[in-house]
């Protein structure tokens, strides 16, 4: 690149503009992203788009990566994370590329077309101008008849299709076998979190009010056997080493472009592969089922559209995926389902009121019941029924 790395703050725009002048991606524009909380993530703006460059697209994404969180810079990270997160891009897109349905899908995930190990910058493939993460897409308005239900059904063929594939890949499975820190990670934002939110303990006292415990509610038996799950669930996740998993596959990290006169999904990249690793299958179907469902629950006017779409994902997952989805799977999903909703739900902001948060947790902890019961008739009623 034309300046040195170590000259320049690359979470500065201009100084990413310096960064990228006299290169085949040099820009007159470059925009920071909202959402993230680790990295800092640009459009650019070229000033020359070429089919070679950027296929044809006059702007392609930077992301710029730091040792620490960009949300909390006292929060370190290890930022080998990004090398690991460029290889799995590049692994994941030619397994996609060279899948049956590359022509017909709806998913995929960015090209890269360039990483600088030096300057901690991945420049990949940008879903366009007015793309927009599916989770803000669904809280916004509903799309047109049958396309979430399809693009749901292409996002559990694309996640078998990555566990399926990326785990029969020995340099990509040593290559993200490497990212030990984003194990703690992983069990920390759910497992470790949910029994300290339900009791109300330390930081998160008054988070549920009134309490969730009592009479009417969990019993001293329940938080038990819930503890219980997220111990075991949090050495399961330490200990994983023989599936590829993309490790945050959530509605955020779903970027989606629609088309202009029908308003339908027409392609979704997904992106932010910093966390994947060797880990759990079931978590990674979960992560998603859980968001896709908080979204019908605080937009009830969307629920059917939802429920619709949850069912061609699981069907279609459990359809591609070549090992067998067993009623352990099953259980496992559903219980993660609760747990995110337990967690994730009270703790982001924006969702709705704390009633209706409150309410939402309250789920979750009967998904995670039914799981830890096996409660298959259940279960199989559920959101997460598509799978059976």
């Amino acid at each position: 690149m034309s300046s040195s790395s170590t000259d320049l703050d690359l979470s500065i725009a201009s100084n990413v503009i310096t960064y990228l002048s006299g290169t085949p991606f040099s820009s007159y524009q470059a925009d920071i992203l909202p959402g993230g909380n680790a990295n800092f993530t640009f459009r650019l703006f070229l000033d020359n788009p070429s089919p070679m460059i950027s296929g044809g697209m006059k702007t392609v994404v930077l992301k710029h990566a730091k040792g620490w969180s960009k949300s909390s810079p006292s929060f370190t990270l290890k930022i080998e994370r990004q090398a690991i997160e460029a290889f799995a891009l590049q692994r994941v897109r030619q397994i996609l590329d060279d899948s049956e349905n590359a022509g017909s899908s709806l998913v995929t995930v960015p090209r890269v077309l360039l990483h600088d190990p030096v300057a901690h910058v991945i420049i990949m493939e940008d879903a366009g101008e007015n793309s927009e993460p599916l989770k803000a897409l669904l809280r916004r308005t509903s799309l047109p008849s049958g396309n979430l239900a399809r693009l749901c059904h292409d996002l559990g063929h694309f996640l078998a299709d990555i566990h399926n594939r990326g785990s029969k890949d020995p340099e990509l499975m040593e290559k993200v076998g490497s990212n030990e820190e984003m194990r703690s990670i992983t069990s920390w934002i759910t497992y470790d979190r949910v029994v300290p939110i339900l009791r109300g303990e330390k930081e998160y006292s008054g988070l549920l009010s009134p309490s969730l415990l009592g009479a009417d509610g969990l019993s001293e038996q329940d938080m038990a056997r819930i503890g219980q799950l997220c111990s075991q669930r949090a050495a399961e996740i330490r200990a994983a080493v023989e599936v590829f998993t993309m490790g945050d596959f959530w509605t955020g990290n779903i970027i989606c472009r629609r088309d202009a006169a029908s308003g339908a999904v027409e392609k979704a990249f997904v992106v932010d592969w910093e966390v994947t690793k060797p880990g759990i299958p079931f978590l990674d179907f979960g992560q998603l089922a859980a968001e896709l469902y908080t979204i019908g629950c605080f937009h009830p006017e969307r629920e059917e559209e939802l429920r619709d779409a949850l069912k061609a994902y699981g069907k279609a997952y459990a359809k591609s995926r070549e090992t067998s989805v067993d009623e352990l799977f099953v259980r496992g999903a559903g219980s993660h389902l609760g747990a995110h909703l337990a967690v994730i739900t009270p703790t982001v902001e924006g969702w709705g009121t704390r009633e209706q948060v409150r309410e939402v947790v309250k789920q979750g902890t009967e998904f995670i019941l039914k799981g830890i019961e096996g409660d298959m008739v259940w279960l199989q009623d559920s959101v997460v029924g598509g799978l059976m």
